[in-house]
């Protein structure tokens, strides 16, 4: 796997960690500290931090597990491609012999 394959990993890893029902879990996992009093008190606010960045990161596996996909496929059919990894399109895609 290429190391462009590793982004579907960390993009699922920080959607997994920003799911707010996760909230609780990490006011727990902090308590006993200041950071745990702080997200105690402001566990609403925290739990809505959370969930503006869950969605995000969830965007962001699939596009970059849809991009690897495309490029594995264009990897066994025979055709290179040049992707971009700033737009889901290739710039150029030809077959390997030309």
């Amino acid at each position: 796997m290429n190391s462009k394959g590793y982004s579907v990993y960390f993009n699922g890893l920080f959607a997994a960690l920003t799911c707010p029902c996760h909230a609780i879990f990490y006011v727990y996992l902090l308590s006993g500290t200041t950071l745990g009093a702080f997200l105690f008190k402001h566990e609403i606010i925290f739990m809505s931090v959370l969930g503006l960045f869950f969605p995000f990161f969830i965007f962001m596996a699939l596009k970059s597990y849809h991009r690897f996909k495309m490029q594995k496929e264009m990897k066994a059919s025979g055709q290179v491609c040049s992707v971009d990894y700033n737009n889901v399109e290739c710039k150029t895609c030809q077959t390997k012999g030309s």
